[in-house]
């Protein structure tokens, strides 16, 4: 069963219990510890408890289905540090020279990029792939990336893909990277200052 579903079940119930309870024991109990009214008031008449209940579990579904679930089942949930992820390719797997990468971030600071950088097992060169890489609203992103060279000799070789966080002054590094007139491009050695690595999998190119 669905997230959502389950949580606002759960919030009715105990809405449907909780409003009966408080408007029928607990605010009596409340009433009854004030001092007595020089005035006489008629007395009120209560509500069927059942009423209390339909009510109560209405907004118990309503509450638990728009407000408390989205906690549960959001890839950014309130109060959640910086986070980046990589979902696909999964660590270990072989793959071809061109590969979508998928992944999710969350709560990335204002003015901060996320970029891919491939790095070929055995150096410590990062090569980074077109970007900045777009976010989308719910979190998830995707960008294409480029393992290893046209050649046979990198089938089998062991790459890393890198999801990494870079700042003004690390994106700027990054974009001069690309203003090599190629056809050779020299990768990034160290990693430039601004960028931070977030997440990372290990693939075989195959």
């Amino acid at each position: 069963m669905d997230t959502q579903i389950i949580v606002a079940i759960t919030t009715g119930l105990f809405g449907a219990v909780i409003t009966p309870l408080t408007a029928q024991v607990i605010i009596p109990a409340l009433k009854k510890r004030r001092k007595d009214s020089p005035m006489e008031s008629k007395p009120e008449r209560p509500l069927p408890t059942f009423l209390h209940a339909g009510v109560g579990g209405v907004i118990g579904v309503l509450l638990g289905y728009f407000l408390i679930s989205p906690i549960f089942v959001s890839t950014c949930p309130p109060f959640a540090p910086t986070r980046v992820n990589i979902t696909s390719p999964v660590s270990g797997t072989s793959v071809p020279r061109l590969v979508t990468v998928q992944g999710t971030a969350c709560h990335i600071p204002n003015g901060r990029e996320l970029w891919l950088l491939v790095v070929p097992e055995g150096v410590t060169v990062y090569y980074p792939q077109t970007g900045p890489v777009v976010i989308s609203s719910d979190g998830n992103w995707s960008a294409s990336a480029y393992v290893g060279l046209d050649d046979p000799i990198d089938i089998g070789r062991g790459f890393v893909l890198i999801a990494a966080l870079a700042d003004q002054q690390g994106s700027a590094a990054i974009r001069t990277y690309f203003a090599q007139s190629g056809p050779e491009f020299r990768g990034l050695e160290p990693l430039p200052q601004g960028v931070q690595l977030m997440a990372q999998v290990r693939v075989v190119r195959k």
